[in-house]
């Protein structure tokens, strides 16, 4: 892979994709804003790594700010970035059952090896995609955040004791309560509040909640290639090492590769259940 190729596209993608240019910066409201001043991507709001190593095969690390985009608007941009290396023409970007099963089987059994309380009430964070919940619905193309944070909350007796079609049933409920009307409602909430740096997540990841991303959508249908062929595989960095409580779920060929951070006393734990074993393959 060449890599005055990428620099040479990444520099004519940036042209549409112009906010990445950009510098974070705090609104007097509270609000987080992007200033277009142009500063480039290294070390700003985005960032990315060439490595080629002894047999020829290259890495390609990047890192967006979550604030700037969503998974699928990060996807967006690595796939058009892709099309730019190969000179071909992008679409600039405008300004199911078995995803239940997996989340509900990660949140009961990743509770289990925490030792919470019976009687603690316990919350799982997730992000719904919008694209296709408003009306009218927003283009695939769109780059930026098109997520809301799903949280339902269980007793732990009743998410680890209980059926796991009851816990993967309340996550469904979660996901379809997010239709148009509440989301514009919540979009005019957000507009009346006078400091919105005091708008935090209810879920967090602090040894009891849970905090669950799923990727695989977004793998499937957004391939990224620079000429060199499709990426083999697409996988997360170790940087939320810190993070007590997180799971990231990617699609693989032969079935679903689920990422868990927990800290180590916790993990050796989760490895020994035998219902978490039941589905896994290490």
């Amino acid at each position: 892979m060449n890599s005055q190729k990428l620099i040479v596209s990444l520099e004519d993608v940036l042209n549409d994709y112009y906010p990445l240019s950009g510098t974070l910066k705090n609104a007097p409201d509270g609000r987080t804003i992007i200033d277009c001043n142009d500063c480039g991507v290294q070390f700003i709001i985005a960032e990315l790594q060439h490595t080629t190593f002894v047999d020829g095969l290259v890495a390609l690390s990047t890192s967006i700010h979550h604030q700037i985009a969503d998974a699928f608007g990060y996807y967006t941009f690595m796939k058009s970035w892709g099309r730019r290396a190969r000179l071909e023409h992008i679409d600039p970007p405008m300004n199911d059952r078995s995803l239940l099963k997996t989340s509900a089987h990660i949140w009961r059994t990743v509770t289990r090896a925490r030792k919470i309380d019976l009687n603690t009430e316990v919350f799982c964070g997730f992000a719904i995609d919008r694209h296709n919940r408003l009306i009218p619905p927003i283009p695939k193309s769109y780059f930026g955040n098109v997520t809301f944070s799903g949280c339902p909350k269980m007793v732990v007796s009743q998410l680890i004791n209980g059926l796991p079609s009851l816990v993967a049933l309340q996550i469904r409920k979660t996901v379809t309560d997010m239709n148009n009307s509440r989301i514009q409602s919540t979009i005019d909430w957000i507009e009346q509040q006078p400091d919105k740096s005091l708008i935090i997540q209810r879920f967090l990841s602090n040894g009891k909640d849970l905090v669950v991303t799923n990727w695989s959508k977004c793998q499937e249908q957004n391939l990224i290639n620079f000429g060199d062929g499709t990426s083999i595989k697409q996988r997360l960095l170790g940087r939320r090492s810190k993070v007590d409580g997180a799971s990231v779920i990617f699609s693989a060929e032969d079935g679903t590769d689920v990422y868990i951070i927990l800290p180590t006393e916790k993990l050796e734990i989760l490895e020994h259940d035998p219902e978490f074993k039941k589905f896994i393959v290490s």
